[in-house]
C-alpha cells in the first residue's frame, strides 16, 4: 500500500470514529452544536458579522455512513465562518504594506515565500485577515482544492479572491483540517471541480459534510493522528527510496555487467584462442561467395577496419584507407577486432509496399509475424500473434525467418530494442521490425554476444547515432549497417555469454528479493499502523461497511462467477436484496437507475478493495455492442470463505437460500425481480396495496428501459416472489 493511501484510509477511518475509543461520559456533539449556534448568534447581535442565509438542513440521501452515539454530521458553514479574500488589483501591488495571500503563495506545507506582494492596510481589508488555525483552500486553477492549515503567521496577511478562509468555532481547529483532508471532503472537492472547469464556490465549501464527535474525541482523534501521520509521512519517503533504488540498481548494474563484457573486462583473455581477425576472414570470405553466387547484392560501401601498429584504425576500400581511429568508441584487447554490422551480417526488412500490396493479418494463420510488440530487450514476447499464410511467406522470402538471427524494433514504441529469434519454425517480419542475420552460418560469431553488446551503453549509443529526428523516430537499414561491433575470439564470446547469461539471472533474483524485502517491510508497517485504529478494547466488533460489502460481493462473485450471465448487474442486484429483503446492513445507497435499484459508489469502492485485497481482478468485457464485467479469480481469493464466515457468522443460511435463487438466471431475471421488490417495497411503504397488475404497472413506470419486459414474464417473477417468500416487509424502510 501507498503511502498516500494508506494516510487516506487512517483519516477515513478518524471520521468515521474507529480511530479511538468512544467514551460514553463525552459531551455530545449536539450540545456543542448548541453553544456554537449561541456564539454565532451573539457574533450577529455584536455587529462582527453579518447575518447570512440558513444552509440547508442534511437529507438521509446526502449521508454517507452511520456515526458513533453521540456525533452528529453538521455542515461546515454553521461550525465555522468562510470567506472568500479581497479583489485586489495587481497593478496596485507594493513592496512595502501588509501581505496579501494569492493562489500561488501557498500549499500544504506552508507558505511560498518567492514573489511576495503587499498592500497599503485599510479598514476595508478587517474581514480578509488571516488568523493562526485558519484554514485557506484554494478556490480554481489548476490547484483547486490544495488547503493550507495555518499553524503560525509570521506576519499579517490578508487573502486575494478565490483563496478561500475558513475560521472555526469553539471546534477543535486541528480535527477539521483532518476531516478537509479526509477522502468525504476530498472527494465533494473533485466532483465540484471537474462539473465547474476547476472551481469550487464558498458556497459548496460550506455545505461540507462534517462528521462531529464530541469535543473531548475530537482531541482524542487529533492526538492519535499526529502520532501515526508522521510515522506514515517517513514511510512515505522511505518507500519513495526504496522504490527509487528498486528501479535503478537493477537496471544500473545490468548495463556495468553488460558494458564490462563488451569491453573484454568481465571474463579473462586467453592467447591460446584463435584471434578475431582469422574468423572475420571466413566471414568475408563467405561474404565473397554469396556474392558471386548471386545470392547477395554486393555493397557499395563495404570495406574492412584494420589497425596499424600503432593502435590507429583505417577503413580500408581496395587500395583507398580512411583514419577512422576517432570514430572507434573505445580500445579493446590485443586479440580483438573492431568491425561494423554490414561486414558481418545480412540487415534487411519487410518493405512497406510489400505489406500493403500483399500481407493480410489475421488471429489465426500458417506463420506467425513478429510485429514490434512482440520485440523486447534481450527476449521475444510471443503472445499476441498475427499470422499470414504460408505461400505470402515463401513469395516474400527475404523477410522471412527460418533461421537464427537478431530481430531489431526500428520505428515507434521499443525502438532499438534487439531480440534473439532462435525458434526452430518459420516465422515472417512485420514492417517495423528489421532482422540482422549474421554470415557463414554462426560458427564465428555467437548471435548472443552481438545481441548484448547492442543492448549496453556503447551499442545503444551506435544505435542511435544516427537517429532520424522526425515526428516518429526512427532507424533506417542503412543506420543498422554502420554500427560499429567489437569482435572478439569466437571463444571468448562464449565465455563472455554464458558469463552474462549467469549475472543477469542473478539481477533477477536479486530484483525479485528486493520486491518481496519492499512488500514484506510495507507489510509490516501497515500491521503495526492496523494496531493504532483497531479498536480492540471495544465490546461491540466495528467492522468497516464497506470491507463488509466487499467480503459479500467477493462471496457471491466466488460462487457464480463461472456462470454465462454473471457479471456486475447481477451481484448488484443480489447485494440490494440480501440489504433490503435479508435486513444485512451494507450502508447501500440505491438509486434509481435504468436496471433497477443500484449504488455506483460503492460499488467502485468494492471493486477497488476486490483488486487490493488481491481476490479478484474487475475487467470490461465487450459482447458485441455491450460492454460487461467479469471477475477473474487472483491469488488471495482462498481468503474469502473464512472471512465471509466470521463477517456474516448470524446470517450464512439465509444468504446462502438467497443465492440459491438467482444460480443460472440470466441479468434480465436478476434486474426485473430487485426492480420489482423495489417498487412492491415503495407502495407498501406508502399503504398502498400491491396487485399484480399495479406491481407491473409500476415496474413498467420506473424508466423507458422497463417497456422490454413482458407482462407475462414479470407475472411469472412475481408469483415466483410469492412462492420462494422474496417480497418485502412493510417495515423494513431502506
Amino acid at each position: 500500500m501507498k503511502a498516500d493511501t494508506l494516510k487516506k484510509s487512517i483519516l477515513q477511518y478518524a471520521m468515521q470514529g474507529k480511530l479511538v475509543l468512544q467514551d460514553q461520559n463525552d459531551e455530545p456533539a449536539s450540545e456543542l452544536l448548541k453553544r456554537i449556534k449561541a456564539e454565532k448568534e451573539q457574533l450577529i447581535k455584536d455587529g462582527k458579522i453579518k447575518k447570512e442565509k440558513p444552509l440547508p438542513p442534511i437529507t438521509q440521501d446526502e449521508i454517507p455512513y452511520d456515526l458513533p452515539q453521540g456525533w452528529q454530521w453538521v455542515r461546515l458553514g454553521n461550525i465555522s465562518l468562510v470567506n472568500g479574500g479581497y479583489a485586489f488589483k495587481s497593478s496596485e501591488y507594493k513592496n512595502t504594506g501588509i501581505r496579501v495571500v494569492r493562489i500561488s503563495d501557498f500549499n500544504e506545507l506552508g507558505f511560498v515565500n518567492n514573489n511576495i506582494v503587499r498592500y497599503d492596510y485599510n479598514s476595508k481589508l478587517e474581514d480578509y485577515l488571516l488568523e493562526e488555525k485558519n484554514i485557506i483552500l484554494c478556490m480554481t486553477g489548476g490547484t483547486v482544492g490544495k488547503s493550507l492549515f495555518i499553524k503560525k503567521l509570521a506576519e499579517p496577511m490578508v487573502t486575494n479572491q478565490r483563496v478561500g478562509t475558513i475560521k472555526i468555532l469553539s471546534v477543535i481547529e486541528d480535527y477539521i483540517n483532518y476531516s478537509i483532508l479526509s477522502p468525504l471532503t476530498q472527494q465533494v472537492i473533485t466532483e465540484s471541480k471537474n462539473s465547474t472547469n476547476d472551481n469550487i464556490s464558498i458556497e459548496t465549501i460550506k455545505n461540507f459534510l462534517i462528521p462531529l464527535p464530541p469535543l473531548a474525541e475530537q482531541k482524542r482523534i487529533v492526538e492519535k493522528l499526529e502520532e501515526i501521520l508522521p510515522m506514515v509521512a517517513e514511510y512515505g519517503k522511505n518507500e519513495e527510496i526504496l522504490s527509487e533504488m528498486n528501479q535503478k540498481l537493477p537496471k544500473q548494474i545490468r548495463q556495468s555487467i553488460l558494458q564490462y563484457a563488451v569491453q573484454g573486462k568481465l571474463v579473462e583473455q586467453n592467447p591460446q584462442d584463435e584471434p578475431a581477425s582469422e574468423l572475420l576472414k571466413r566471414i568475408y570470405q563467405e561474404k565473397d561467395n554469396l556474392i558471386k553466387n548471386k545470392k547477395l547484392k554486393k555493397d557499395k560501401k563495404d570495406y574492412q577496419i584494420i589497425k596499424d601498429n600503432n593502435g590507429n584504425h583505417y577503413e580500408k576500400i581496395g587500395n583507398l584507407s580512411k583514419n577512422i581511429t576517432e570514430q572507434i568508441p573505445y580500445s579493446i584487447p590485443y586479440n580483438w577486432q573492431w568491425t561494423k554490422i554490414r561486414n558481418i551480417a545480412f540487415v534487411t526488412k519487410l518493405a512497406g509496399f510489400e505489406y500493403t500490396k500483399y500481407m493480410k493479418l489475421a488471429d489465426q494463420g500458417e506463420v506467425p509475424v513478429i510485429r514490434a510488440q512482440n520485440v523486447k530487450a534481450a527476449k521475444l514476447d510471443l503472445t499476441n500473434l498475427k499470422y499470414i499464410n504460408y505461400d505470402t511467406s515463401i513469395f516474400l522470402e527475404r523477410s522471412s525467418l527460418n533461421k537464427e538471427c537478431l530481430l531489431m524494433t526500428f520505428i515507434g514504441a521499443g525502438i532499438g530494442d534487439v531480440a534473439l529469434f532462435n525458434i526452430n519454425k518459420r516465422f515472417h517480419l512485420a514492417p517495423n521490425v528489421a532482422k540482422i542475420e549474421i554470415y557463414n552460418n554462426y560458427e564465428n560469431i555467437d548471435n548472443k554476444y552481438i545481441m548484448y553488446y547492442l543492448l549496453s551503453k556503447t551499442g545503444k549509443q551506435e544505435i542511435f547515432k544516427f537517429l532520424k529526428a522526425t515526428a516518429q523516430p526512427s532507424l533506417s537499414m542503412d543506420t543498422i549497417r554502420e554500427i560499429y561491433v567489437p569482435i572478439p575470439p569466437l571463444a571468448e564470446q562464449k565465455r563472455i555469454v554464458a558469463k552474462v547469461d549467469k549475472l543477469m539471472q542473478l539481477c533477477e533474483e536479486l530484483e525479485i528479493e528486493n520486491n518481496i524485502a519492499r512488500k514484506s517491510s510495507s507489510e509490516l508497517f501497515q500491521s503495526i499502523m492496523q494496531n493504532y485504529f483497531t479498536q480492540k478494547e471495544s465490546p461491540n466488533k466495528i467492522i468497516d461497511l464497506n470491507f463488509k460489502r466487499a467480503v459479500l460481493s467477493a462471496k457471491i462473485i466466488n460462487e457464480l462467477y463461472e456462470e454465462k450471465y454473471f457479471g456486475a448487474v447481477k451481484l448488484e442486484k443480489i447485494l440490494y436484496l440480501c440489504e433490503t429483503h435479508l435486513g444485512i446492513t451494507l450502508n447501500g445507497k440505491y438509486k434509481k437507475e435504468a436496471a433497477g435499484p443500484y449504488d455506483a459508489k460503492s460499488r467502485y469502492e468494492v471493486e477497488d478493495i476486490l483488486k487490493i485485497k488481491k481476490w479478484f481482478d474487475v475487467q470490461k468485457v465487450t459482447n458485441g455492442s455491450v460492454e460487461i464485467t467479469k471477475y477473474l479469480p487472483l491469488e488471495n481469493c482462498h481468503e474469502i470463505k473464512t472471512l465471509y464466515n466470521d463477517v456474516f457468522a448470524g446470517s450464512l443460511s439465509k444468504i446462502d437460500k438467497l443465492m440459491d435463487l438467482f444460480k443460472g438466471k440470466n441479468s434480465d431475471f436478476c434486474e426485473s425481480i430487485a426492480t420489482l421488490y423495489a417498487v412492491w417495497k415503495n407502495r407498501l411503504n406508502n399503504n398502498l396495496t400491491c396487485s399484480n397488475s399495479e406491481l407491473i404497472a409500476d415496474f413498467k413506470m420506473w424508466s423507458k428501459s422497463k417497456e422490454r419486459f413482458y407482462d407475462s414474464d414479470l407475472l411469472d417473477r412475481i408469483l415466483f416472489m410469492r412462492r420462494k417468500g422474496l417480497t418485502p416487509d412493510s417495515n423494513i424502510k431502506k
